[in-house]
């Protein structure tokens, strides 16, 4: 059908936007949205009056220039949330979601955690195999976090150097305990097996959320127990319910 248009069969001012339109959605795989335009095209091509035709081709123009738009505002909210060099969540989407999981985790009263991440001794591994072993390490970390990332209970994201923040929305005492056990095992492999040997301490607040918390009670208790965790051994992790239960933690290992 297409192929048997041309100059007699169809205006002359339709023919450019009608191949202009073909190429793309016919490339890009929206058959429901050719068919529809070129309905249309087809319709307005038969009307004899120019103007009409004009606001036709005006009509697909703008709709195509907002779509290209939309998709360009999404790129660049995705690259504004995203840390450039280990390619998961940055600071800035950390703290959006956090609030947003914080907020449901009340109004459900379900457990909510958070869980700070340290790269043991990672300031050796730049100073003796260089920065780029240590650019290699914070990608190795995120790999491992983003095989554990599920976008409706954890969520998963750098904080800044070689400290990494995990979030887990309505799951349970073991099952936090689990995952990060796994996370621990999969990133001594993963670099290991790059050349990169590596530990990571880890430490983890798990309960409801009180009358009086906030967000930041998490993650300072998170931050506490990490640095607990660390000044016991490399590859450690500890899990509390307070701050006061650094001393007697639900789980230390």
């Amino acid at each position: 059908f297409i192929r048997s248009l041309n100059e007699e069969s169809m205006p002359g001012d339709i023919i450019p936007a009608l191949q202009e339109i073909v190429a793309f959605e016919e490339a890009s795989g929206q058959r429901d949205r050719f068919l529809h335009d070129l309905q249309l095209l087809w319709k307005y091509a038969r009307i004899a009056d120019k103007a009409s035709r004009e606001s036709m081709i005006h009509y697909i123009e703008t709709r195509n220039t907002l779509r290209d738009t939309i998709r360009q505002n999404q790129i660049l909210t995705h690259l504004a949330d995203t840390d450039p060099l280990s390619g998961i969540a940055n600071r800035r989407y950390l703290s959006k979601v956090a609030d947003e999981w914080f907020e449901t985790a009340r109004t459900k009263n379900i457990p909510f955690a958070v869980e700070m991440i340290d790269i043991d001794h990672f300031k050796t591994i730049n100073d003796t195999k260089g920065h780029d072993a240590g650019d290699a390490a914070i990608r190795i970390m995120a790999g491992c976090l983003q095989n554990i990332h599920d976008s409706t209970k954890i969520f998963v994201s750098r904080y800044g150097g070689d400290e990494f923040i995990v979030l887990y929305l309505g799951m349970t005492f073991d099952q936090v305990k689990e995952k990060a056990i796994a996370l621990r095992d999969s990133v001594a492999a993963a670099s290991t097996k790059a050349g990169i040997p590596m530990t990571i301490s880890q430490g983890i607040v798990h309960h409801k959320i009180r009358a009086d918390n906030k967000i930041w009670d998490y993650t300072s208790n998170a931050d506490y127990a990490m640095y607990y965790a660390k000044k016991s051994h490399p590859g450690a992790i500890m899990i509390i319910d307070h701050q006061k239960d650094l001393q007697h933690p639900l789980y230390k290992d």
